[in-house]
């Protein structure tokens, strides 16, 4: 298949994450894949540095004749838009003298999609729309009243050949001082407050008067909040010696095995949770919130323990019971990373989206 990916999120999201994963995955099966995207910006700068052909696309006034004749030129079959600026430009372009060509939404969106007639009328004139999740796609039917059989749920892989459990975190333990006998407990992701990091602060607090062999580590780059601010509660906490921020990262999955267990501490979003699949690759339990996708990911009490968002108490709670099981700890983990290998590997995404897309090629 000659596929176009189109993205028109200007920055690294969890959308963008979803269409690059899904170009290169492609690309190993063998089709062409090359992504469209803004100039200049994340997405296309990442899909060059991937090895993936890219096609500028300035969406807020996009050159009809320039954007139809790289469709023809490069004998693009399908095109599968990933936000809602591509998708409106994928229809306005082609609906004429291309309108053969199907074109495929994606949403990994939290948000249901708008229900005005205009947005109705475009998603009843698309071939089919690929949710990021099932809460995702429930959402669409619902809002759009829209047959259940145009939509269908096709969740992100990961590289579980790359997250995996086995490497070694002496490195990461010796930096941040963690000695032996110590458990370390991680959270990955941007300074938000969407990411809870100020719950994960109170549990930690509360694991610390009951268990002290434990530290906490905070990993990801300031964002909408600045680690000051969230130090502030830190040390009014007296947590300085036991909460390690160690900003953003690239080595991600040797901080991972370093640690004994992850948290998803969001009160929001999460969408797709791209971070609660690498724990779980890499063979760690997960405690996570019940928003967006986690209960679809993390199976309570089996590989991992999920709990409502803004609950510190029932985190620490959680956190406590892995902490003082090391067993049951390691069950769980390896009940993870077996699910990471049975249903969300790169691979599987790949095959999955590959039959949506040979049954909308049939259809056309």
């Amino acid at each position: 298949m000659n596929i176009l990916q189109l993205i028109d999120e200007p920055w690294d999201s969890g959308i963008t994450n979803y269409a690059l994963t899904l170009s290169q995955a492609m690309m190993w099966h063998g089709h062409k894949v090359i992504v469209g995207g803004w100039p200049n910006k994340p997405p296309l700068l990442q899909a060059a540095r991937l090895g993936i052909p890219t096609l500028p696309v300035n969406f807020t006034d996009v050159n009809v004749f320039n954007f139809r004749t790289a469709i023809t030129r490069e004998k693009i079959e399908l095109v599968n838009a990933h936000g809602g600026q591509s998708h409106f430009w994928a229809y306005f372009c082609l609906r004429t003298t291309l309108s053969q060509i199907p074109i495929v939404r994606t949403r990994g969106d939290i948000r249901a999609p708008n229900a005005n007639p205009a947005n109705k009328h475009l998603y009843e004139k698309s071939a089919l729309v690929i949710c990021a999740a099932e809460f995702i796609r429930q959402g669409c039917i619902e809002s759009l009243g829209l047959p259940d059989y145009k939509f269908v749920t096709i969740y992100q892989g990961i590289d579980t050949g790359f997250f995996k459990p086995g490497f070694s975190s002496d490195k990461i333990r010796r930096e941040f001082k963690i000695e032996d006998g110590v458990s370390l407990v991680g959270i990955v992701g941007r300074l938000d407050p969407i990411k809870g990091h100020s719950n994960f602060i109170q549990a930690a607090k509360m694991i610390k008067d009951i268990f002290p062999k434990v530290k906490f580590l905070i990993v990801g780059k300031e964002e909408n909040i600045k680690w000051k601010r969230l130090a502030e509660t830190v040390y009014s906490l007296g947590l300085q010696d036991d909460i390690i921020y160690a900003g953003r990262r690239e080595e991600i999955v040797e901080i991972m095995n370093a640690c004994d267990i992850g948290v998803i501490a969001s009160v929001g979003s999460e969408a797709i949770s791209r971070a609660a699949m690498e724990w779980m690759a890499c063979g760690k339990p997960v405690v996570a919130t019940k928003v967006g996708c986690l209960p679809e990911l993390v199976s309570d009490m089996q590989n991992g323990y999920l709990v409502d968002p803004g609950d510190h108490e029932a985190m620490a709670q959680r956190l406590y019971e892995l902490l003082i099981d090391k067993n049951m700890c390691q069950r769980m983990g390896a009940k993870a990373r077996r699910q990471m290998e049975e249903r969300y590997t790169l691979d599987r995404f790949a095959v999955n989206t590959e039959h949506a897309y040979q049954k909308v090629l049939e259809l056309k």
